[in-house]
């Protein structure tokens, strides 16, 4: 089976419990990113500038600002999360997946009804994925790990495998 097949028919209910646990972790560890940006001195402005650059549309930034389109809304709330930097991290490619993943999915989610056990099996696969393989020939796969990436969350790593990273990637909370 493909690494894109495996991933396409990956489900919630495929990851292990840990896995599950972790990907709850994660979720609330962003969205409460994202709540406690909202105080920083760059939330109107970016406010701002998401209605300025990307207009109107169906999909909401977290918890205040206009509409947006579905770019603007990703944009926006991937800006208000990385900003207050407070967010998870995938310690073997050193990236932060959630801060682009979680905004791409919940704009998405805009699009259509999506339970959260989807927006959770969405996602980090392919972020970790590119991350570790960006990582592997270019040093600062900090910066561009996860970006634009919106797919699927990965079961535990598979020792044999080294493309099958964990998406258990720790969300700690730096002070």
């Amino acid at each position: 089976m493909s690494h894109a097949a495996w991933i396409a028919g990956l489900r919630w209910d495929d990851l292990p419990a840990p896995v599950q646990r972790q990907s709850r972790r994660c979720l609330k560890d962003i969205v409460a990113t994202a709540a406690g940006a909202l105080a920083l001195p760059t939330a109107a402005p970016i406010e701002r500038l998401v209605a300025a650059q990307f207009g109107a549309g169906p999909a909401p930034l977290l918890f205040r600002g206009p509409m947006n389109t579905l770019a603007g809304a990703a944009f926006g709330n991937a800006l208000r999360i990385d900003g207050l930097d407070c967010h998870d991290g995938f310690r073997p490619n050193k990236g932060h997946a959630g801060a682009t993943v979680v905004p791409v999915l919940l704009a998405a989610a805009s699009m259509r009804t999506v339970s959260g056990a989807e927006l959770l099996a969405a996602g980090y696969e392919v972020a970790l994925r590119a991350g570790l393989a960006l990582h592997a020939t270019y040093a600062p796969a900090s910066s561009a790990c996860p970006r634009g990436s919106s797919t699927r969350c990965s079961a535990p790593r598979n020792t044999t495998d080294p493309w099958r990273p964990s998406c258990a990637a720790p969300c700690t909370l730096r002070s």
